[in-house]
């Protein structure tokens, strides 16, 4: 069922590529997939997907499942985020429990300690900080450290036109694509990957990106992970999960990257029960969860 739906994606769109740019655009639509690494990514997390779902059974989700959160439930983020893919999987290890006081501290150790993830209170991210401070107190890009960083760099180390933001023109075009993301939200409502994509002109989407679309809508989805308690963790998505936060939206659509191991091991328990009786205490006080 995973694999159909992941191979008639990848048909309809190659379908739709050689329509409109021939056998060179079909060409070079699968070079770029190859070339940006996504192909090994991709097999390594079906390796890891396939290994849980022969493990955990019907407790393994499935790895496009959308789920709906609070995203100002949600205190901590994921750094460094989990390479994305298209398949869920689970991990063993302390990447749910490394917390930090705040992203100051991690800067400064991130290359200095074995520890290799940590969580960090969303509200001391400096994007974040930057983006209350424009959209919520009202101050100009230009006067944002965001901003001023940026052009830092740039004066620094010279126009970097293949950057996102590697030229003054190109950074100015990507603030008012972040004003535009904001209004968007804030007037017409948080939409699903699968609704922005089926608008027919890119130049409606804010901050679409010009790189052709070779994996299913639900893939692209603000990303969460979740603890061995069943924490959400934040991981990736970071401009559309901010302005949620700071719009108070109550509910936004979310895919699960990576589930800790012991949290899987009490969705098995939970599944497998034939009573309530049969769970421990853990297990009953999650019974109603469906992440």
């Amino acid at each position: 069922m995973v694999y159909n739906e992941i191979k008639n994606s990848y048909y309809r769109k190659i379908k739709k590529v050689y329509k409109e740019n021939g056998f060179k655009g079909v060409l070079r639509y699968l070079l770029d997939y190859f070339e940006e690494g996504n192909f090994k990514s991709n097999l390594i997390a079906l390796y890891r997907y396939i290994k849980d779902k022969l493990r955990y059974r019907r407790a393994m989700p499935h790895p496009l499942k959308i789920i709906e959160i609070n995203p100002n439930k949600v205190e901590y983020m994921q750094k460094p985020r989990f390479k994305g893919s298209l398949f869920t999987y689970s991990l063993s290890g302390n990447w749910d429990k490394n917390k930090l006081e705040d992203y100051s501290e991690y800067k400064i150790i991130r290359n200095k300690t074995k520890e290799n993830r940590f969580l960090i209170p969303i509200e001391t991210y400096s994007k974040y900080k930057n983006f209350k401070k424009h959209f919520v107190e009202g101050i100009p890009w230009k006067e944002t450290e965001y901003y001023q960083k940026k052009i830092q760099k740039i004066e620094e180390r010279g126009p970097r036109p293949k950057k996102r933001t590697g030229t003054k023109e190109k950074l100015n075009k990507r603030i008012k694509g972040l004003d535009k993301l904001y209004k968007t939200i804030k007037e017409e409502g948080y939409k699903t990957q699968k609704e922005i994509q089926n608008k027919t002109k890119s130049e409606e989407v804010p901050l679409k990106q010009k790189k052709l679309i070779y994996y299913p809508p639900q893939k692209n989805e603000v990303r969460i992970n979740i603890g061995r308690d069943g924490q959400l963790i934040f991981d990736e998505g970071r401009h559309r999960f901010i302005i949620a936060r700071l719009l108070e939206l109550d509910k936004i659509p979310v895919r699960v990257m990576v589930r800790h191991k012991k949290w899987m091991e009490l969705r098995k328990e939970i599944l497998k029960a034939k009573n309530k009786k049969q769970l421990n205490k853990k297990a009953k006080n999650i019974l109603t969860i469906q992440i």
